[in-house]
């Protein structure tokens, strides 16, 4: 009868190979956690930002608008008098800047990995781990950028007296619907779009181990 014994060479020459191949499955692991999580905070901070632009007016009904367009360029706040929903109000408006934030953190360490993908010649892996810190990015800028292109006020400013108003020769959105205008046109469209393109709404990710091989 032929015994098969473990000896100490096997032994050590098969340690190494588990610990190089459990770290880079470990940090694809983290990554692709980090990623699923991100666009979670993502969409919650746009309906946020949502939710936040329509309590900020409702605080702001009874001050003058002279007063909110004076905030703007106030040295010293508070420029407007305050008031237990106006603290409420600009409390949330707030809060979406940090979510963003913390989205964008998220895919850090997917863009860690899909650049080691990448120096590894894994394009498949690259795009997986990659496009997300990319899309949330676009994300961010669409946020701002958008909202100022699809401004209806310096077309249809004197039509939209409710909605606009002119500063100076300059027909913008008024102050107190300024936050609503970016979530509204630019937060939950772009996370929503993008989210969609990207298969994070609407599809459950397997993300078994062997996947990340």
């Amino acid at each position: 009868m032929r015994r098969w014994v473990d000896t100490p060479r096997a032994a050590a020459g098969q340690e190494p190979r588990g610990r190089q191949s459990a770290a880079p499955r470990d940090w694809r692991r983290i990554a692709d956690t980090g990623i699923g999580y991100s666009w979670r905070v993502l969409i919650f901070t746009a309906l946020l930002a949502f939710v936040a632009g329509i309590v900020f007016p409702a605080t702001r009904t009874t001050i003058p608008e002279e007063s909110l367009q004076q905030s703007l360029d106030c040295p010293v706040a508070p420029c407007v008098p305050e008031t237990p929903g106006s603290v409420i109000g600009e409390t949330l408006v707030r809060l979406p800047r940090y979510g963003y934030a913390l989205a964008l953190l998220l895919c850090l360490p997917g863009l860690l990995v899909g650049v080691r993908n990448l120096q590894e010649g894994r394009m498949e892996g690259a795009r997986k781990f990659i496009v997300p810190f990319l899309g949330t990015v676009l994300v961010l800028i669409c946020i701002d950028v958008v909202p100022r292109v699809l401004n209806p006020c310096p077309l249809l400013g004197p039509a939209l007296d409710r909605l606009c108003v002119d500063f100076s020769g300059r027909w913008d959105v008024r102050p107190q619907w300024h936050y609503l205008h970016h979530a509204l046109l630019g937060a939950l469209p772009s996370a929503l779009l993008f989210g969609w393109l990207a298969g994070w709404i609407g599809k459950r990710r397997p993300a078994p181990l062997n996947s990340f091989q």
